[in-house]
């Protein structure tokens, strides 16, 4: 996805029906750290940020990582703080 703000910045981020990656969100001061598989309704830059290209490619391990959500979720805000 690539989104536009206000300000005329970019961002550029991974989604899925339920879920988002983005592993440079914390370069905005919004957010103080990367999102590996957060919720849609919880990824605080989709109010900043206005989707202007949207590209479907299919995917076919996000199940697979849904099945892992917690425990990747867990590991990597354990290990980033």
């Amino acid at each position: 996805m690539k989104g536009t703000n206000d300000k005329n910045q970019h961002h550029y981020w991974l989604e899925n029906q339920k879920y988002v990656i983005d592993l440079t969100a914390h370069q905005f001061e919004e957010t103080a750290h990367p999102f590996i598989l957060v919720l849609k309704n919880e990824y605080s830059l989709r109010i900043v940020f206005h989707q202007n290209i949207h590209e479907i490619t299919k995917f076919p391990y996000w199940e697979f990582l849904e099945n892992l959500y917690s425990k990747i979720k867990d590991t990597f805000y354990n290990e980033y703080k």
